[in-house]
C-alpha cells in the first residue's frame, strides 16, 4: 500500500515536471534537445554507482554536488537542461529524473499524436512485416506509429500488442491455454 502511494506520488510529480519542460521548449528542436540531453543526464548518472551514491549523500551540500554536475555536464548539456537538474537537487527530487524523462516522452508522444505499440511474435519480424504491421496499426488508430517489436518464443506462434494499458493477445499460447481451461471446466 505504502509503495503504491509513493509511486502515485512520483507519477503525479514527474507530469508535472514535464509538462513544465514541455512549456520551457520554444519548438519542437528544442523540445527533442532537451529530452535527449536529459536523457543523457540521466543515463550517466545511472550508469555510475559512485556518481548515484554521491547525488543522495545527505552529508553532501547541494552546492557541492551543483558543481559536480556542472564539472560533468558544463558544456555537453544546455544550460537549461543543467539548470532543471539543479532544480531538482534542490527540491531533492534528483530521484525522480528516470520517471520525468518517461513522463516528458509520454507528453511528446500525445504531442506529435504518436502511438508506441509494442508487438511481441514467436520469430522476427522481417522489416517488410514490421512495415505492414505498423501501417495497418496507423490506418485503425488514426495515428503515427512507433512500433517495439520483441520475440518471444513461448508464444509458440501469433503475436501479443500493447497499446498502452491494453493487450491484444493473438498467441497460439493463449488459445491453447484457453482451451485447456475450457476443457477443465467440463
Amino acid at each position: 500500500m505504502k509503495e503504491d502511494i509513493a509511486f502515485n506520488k512520483l507519477i503525479v510529480i514527474a507530469k508535472r515536471y514535464s509538462q513544465a519542460l514541455i512549456k520551457l521548449a520554444q519548438s519542437d528542436d528544442e523540445l527533442n534537445s532537451l529530452y535527449d540531453n536529459l536523457a543523457a543526464v540521466n543515463e550517466t548518472i545511472k550508469s555510475s554507482d559512485d556518481l548515484k551514491t554521491f547525488l543522495s549523500h545527505p552529508a553532501i551540500s547541494k552546492d557541492d554536488k551543483k558543481s559536480v554536475l556542472g564539472e560533468i555536464f558544463g558544456g555537453k548539456v544546455s544550460q537549461e537542461v543543467l539548470n532543471f537538474v539543479f532544480i531538482l537537487l534542490d527540491r531533492n527530487r534528483i530521484f525522480a529524473l528516470g520517471a520525468i524523462i518517461n513522463a516528458l516522452k509520454e507528453e511528446m508522444n500525445r504531442k506529435y499524436n504518436i502511438l508506441v505499440i509494442r508487438a511481441i511474435s514467436a520469430v522476427e519480424l522481417s522489416s517488410e512485416m514490421k512495415a505492414k504491421l505498423a501501417q495497418k496499426l496507423e490506418t485503425i488508430y488514426q495515428k503515427k506509429v512507433n512500433l517495439d517489436t520483441k520475440v518471444d518464443e513461448s508464444l509458440i506462434a501469433g503475436m501479443v500488442l500493447k497499446i498502452g494499458d491494453k493487450i491484444i493477445d493473438g498467441s497460439v499460447k493463449s488459445r491453447l491455454e484457453s482451451m485447456k481451461r475450457t476443457l477443465i471446466q467440463r
